[in-house]
């Protein structure tokens, strides 16, 4: 059975796994998402980065649907933030989760006035949004 350091993990990610005493990919994919969120310090952008890591090996954890399929609308952001987002091609929870709030206070090339007032305003309602959720964006990728 594969070791779980095999896989491309954000360090966050790789710690709450260690924390959990799961060495083992066949450990990690018998866990539920629900069950990673219970986990101290974990949230959606682990569970995120985790699905992602084992989709590369065609893995899964147990039942892994809780974030699948979950719009943006689902944050409860402006529309204007969610435009500002689908622009740069975000349009689920899973795909904002993939990015730092770093990398989303960056300008596009092409920028708008609308992506300008996104970093300005929008990006802090994302952030104060996320963190009503009990969410928050990876700190590094």
């Amino acid at each position: 059975m594969a070791e779980v350091e095999r896989l491309e993990l954000l360090t966050h990610s790789r710690n709450i796994i260690k924390d959990g005493s799961i060495t083992k990919v066949g450990e990690l994919i018998q866990l539920t998402e629900e069950k990673l969120l219970k986990c101290r310090n974990s949230g959606v952008a682990t569970v995120s980065d985790i699905r992602q890591a084992l989709a590369k090996y065609g893995l899964t954890l147990l039942g892994s649907e809780l974030f699948t399929g979950k719009t943006l609308h689902y944050l409860g952001v402006s529309s204007a933030t969610e435009k500002a987002l689908r622009r740069r091609g975000i349009t689920s929870v899973d795909d904002l989760m993939t990015h730092t709030e770093k990398d989303l206070r960056k300008l596009p090339e092409n920028h708008t006035d609308s992506d300008k007032k996104f970093i300005t305003y929008g990006m802090d309602n994302l952030v104060n949004r996320l963190r009503v959720l009990n969410l928050s964006l990876p700190v590094s990728r």
